[in-house]
């Protein structure tokens, strides 16, 4: 639990920092049936369509670990450029790495 916490918490402050208004961050059921175990996580929010693209770079930069399984974008109305985000992030957890 305090790894999922301490990462979530690592994910929003970066999302934040590329502009993406976090509405939500949840994990959601292990899947401990791959060769590592994998803790799928599911980030909601709201910002300029820009900011989803360096959100995606920062992740890949500073989180290798992390994979991102779906993107979903959708307008918030028309002519405008923010878009709710919905990510499927997959984290591939290191069995031996402890807080």
């Amino acid at each position: 639990v305090k790894r999922v916490n301490a990462r979530t918490a690592e994910i929003v402050r970066l999302a934040e920092t590329t502009g993406l208004s976090v509405d939500s961050l949840q994990p959601l059921d292990m899947i401990t049936d791959a060769r590592v175990p994998v803790q799928p996580l599911e980030l909601i929010g709201v910002a300029q369509a820009d900011s989803v693209s360096d959100l995606l770079a920062k992740l890949g930069e500073l989180m290798p670990d992390m994979h991102i399984q779906t993107i979903e974008l959708a307008s918030q109305s028309l002519g405008s450029d923010r878009v709710r985000v919905r990510l499927l992030m997959y984290w591939f957890v290191d069995p031996s790495d402890t807080l």
